[in-house]
């Protein structure tokens, strides 16, 4: 069983995941969200947390390329990453079993 504040953490990955799909969040603050979730958790098993981090570290290096290189926006191939990535975790949260919490901020 999940405790609550793991359960805590992953409705709250789930909120920055939407925020980011939808534009209301850039990658800096995604990314490093996520990664702060993700090392908060607890009790998550270590492969799935894992298995997130991966997806994470991709956004990461595909935004750091395209910094390094100077670019304002990402190229075909890297948005081809960044859709996989952003797939890959959305399928990560929807495996694990988060119970609904009795007080949620909305």
């Amino acid at each position: 069983m999940i405790s609550e504040f793991d359960a805590r953490q992953l409705r709250k990955m789930k909120l920055q995941l939407a925020a980011f799909q939808c534009g209301e969040l850039g990658p800096e603050g995604f990314i490093g969200d996520m990664d702060f979730l993700l090392s908060a958790m607890e009790d998550i098993p270590l492969e799935w947390k894992q298995r997130a981090h991966e997806f994470v570290v991709t956004l990461e290096e595909v935004y750091a390329v395209a910094l390094d290189l100077g670019h304002t926006e990402i190229d075909e191939q890297g948005r081809r990453f960044i859709a996989e990535a952003i797939e890959g975790i959305h399928r990560c949260l929807e495996e694990i079993q988060i119970p609904e919490s009795a007080e949620e901020d909305c």
